[in-house]
């Protein structure tokens, strides 16, 4: 996974796991609550809504903020975080906000990384990282089939993809608006559940069921702050919970709490931003080493030979 998947490595390597780790999470998509909205409000069409949240995501081309990330377990860990849709992505945080205690996390168009840097006797430093188009086709896809990039999808901005089926938008008798998307992977069929705020519309729930219809996965998206955006406005979380349910039922969380969000160009030099960090004397780990699907006929090579490590 590409962003998703760092997190999912940080909490691992933290050793956060539990069967609930936040007291209210207000996770309710086991039980479907279709039925007439209280208020009686008109439910929109599925192009009305997919057209409104492909507005959105057009809005927002960048978006940068500090993060407070928090870990059962773990002191939390302070940073910044900065985005350039559809699949640019960095995370830097670490103890007292210094990164060198931290984590780099990272995903571009091409593959993701996750740099733990603090070192413990049980952790040493490590980076994993994978393109994703092997990831896709990994054993490690398999047991963990999350897409990379599902961080960015928790922050309300990201466009459904017509080559998907989906089905709805339904009225939840919670009053919140209910979609299935069902998407063809190499994994076979998965199913997301997507929540939308019956009156702004905004994404406030997410859920990945695997090709069982297993649940694997649910994100919650709340406290959501308005941002001026070319004479419009936003509204983008500041508060992102992610939670993967492991094959023993118990649950790995973590949160993010955004600051201030900004949506102004970013500072910095795009090549370094966007790539792979150079990790001198530093395990390195491929997360997509053992493929358990042959390569895709179109694709003309293989491996991780593409790429370089970046300052």
């Amino acid at each position: 996974m590409s962003f998703l998947a760092t997190l999912f490595f940080m909490s691992i390597a933290a050793h956060t796991s539990c069967a609930q780790i936040f007291d209210n999470f207000g996770f309710d998509l086991f039980k479907p609550k279709r039925g007439v909205f209280a208020a009686k409000l008109k439910l929109p069409t599925q192009v009305e809504l997919l057209k409104r949240q492909k507005s959105r995501a057009e809005l927002a081309k960048q978006l940068q903020a500090n993060v407070t990330v928090k870990m059962t377990g773990v002191p939390k860990i302070k940073g910044t975080i900065q985005v350039e849709f559809p699949d640019r992505l960095r995370l830097k945080a670490g103890f007292l906000g210094l990164s060198e205690y931290g984590v780099d996390v990272g995903s571009n168009t091409e593959l993701f990384w996750i740099w733990m840097k603090a070192s413990t006797r049980e952790q040493p430093e490590v980076m994993y990282y994978a393109e994703h188009d092997d990831y896709d086709r990994s054993a490690m896809r398999l047991s963990i089939p999350l897409d990379p990039k599902w961080l960015l999808d928790g922050l309300g901005l990201s466009q459904f993809s017509p080559q998907d089926r989906h089905t709805g938008p339904y009225s939840r008798a919670d009053g919140k608006i209910e979609l299935l998307t069902e998407k063809q992977t190499s994994a076979g069929i998965q199913r997301v559940i997507t929540l939308f705020d019956e009156q702004s519309f905004v994404i406030v729930q997410q859920a990945l069921y695997n090709s069982q219809d297993k649940l694997v996965a649910y994100m919650n998206s709340s406290d959501h702050q308005t941002i001026d955006a070319k004479d419009r406005t936003i509204e983008v979380p500041r508060k992102i919970e992610i939670f993967m349910v492991q094959g023993n039922g118990e649950t790995t969380g973590i949160s993010i709490q955004l600051g201030r969000i900004s949506l102004d160009p970013l500072y910095g030099d795009p090549k370094k931003m966007w790539s792979l960090p150079r990790a001198d004397g530093v395990a390195k780990v491929n997360l997509a080493s053992e493929l358990s699907m042959p390569t895709p006929k179109l694709k003309a090579t293989s491996g991780n030979s593409g790429w370089k490590f970046q300052d």
